[in-house]
């Protein structure tokens, strides 16, 4: 059986982030020993998506920062807009992929964390910490054991008096002939699009590139 000071269940963005800091640790004595657990079905990993996010100056992840503004538009319902800049902070994209890759280019130099491919299904408490069982390539079982574990996994059911916040983004790409989209500008949200029942809200974003293309959801008709 396999030991570690802490297992990663998930090598998503809270997975590799985590390990991130952890191998990155200041304090006395050595970093923890961390294992991350990434899933052997490449079905269940997560697929190439966007994070954007508000930072003052350039973070720790700024290499892999895809683009970023200044300035956001909120539009309304009736059409009315408005162009803020949230000074001293920018609003930043950063994409899955060059995340990977930064995260495990600077795991592999300073060591400490080990990933392990499996499609875990058991994670329980046991003496002195906890128990992470799964399936490796082959079939083979791999059970593992530390002091600690956090699962990034959704949980499967949510205790009793919790929601949960599902946000699904679809869009097109969209090229222009001519400039047509202010590439300092992100509209961060158009109410213009219609909304379904009480209890849940949609709306439109944009986030343009400095080349002639414009992301949008498909309820939002491009800028003129």
């Amino acid at each position: 059986m396999e030991q570690s000071d802490v297992i990663i269940v998930g090598a998503g963005a809270a997975g590799l982030s985590l390990a991130h800091h952890l191998a990155g640790a200041d304090g006395p004595g050595e970093p923890p020993a961390v294992t991350l657990v990434e899933a052997l079905d490449a079905a269940l990993r997560p697929p190439e998506r966007t994070w954007c996010f508000w930072e003052e100056g350039d973070g720790e992840f700024e290499d892999a920062v895809a683009a970023s503004w200044r300035w956001l538009r909120v539009v309304g319902r009736d059409g009315s807009g408005s162009v803020h800049r949230p000074a001293p902070y920018r609003y930043k994209m950063i994409r899955s992929t060059a995340f990977r890759e930064l995260v495990e280019r600077r795991l592999a130099r300073r060591g400490g964390v080990r990933t392990v491919h499996a499609d875990v299904d058991t994670v329980r408490d046991v003496r002195g910490g906890a128990e992470v069982s799964g399936t490796a390539d082959g079939g083979r079982r791999v059970t593992l054991r530390a002091r600690w574990v956090f699962d990034s996994r959704p949980p499967r059911e949510l205790p009793r008096a919790r929601s949960t916040l599902l946000q699904h983004f679809r869009g097109w790409f969209l090229r222009t002939e001519a400039p047509a989209f202010d590439p300092d500008v992100a509209l961060l949200m158009d109410f213009r699009t219609p909304q379904p029942r009480p209890g849940s809200r949609s709306a439109t974003c944009s986030r343009p590139a400095r080349t002639r293309r414009w992301w949008s959801t498909p309820s939002s008709p491009p800028p003129r």
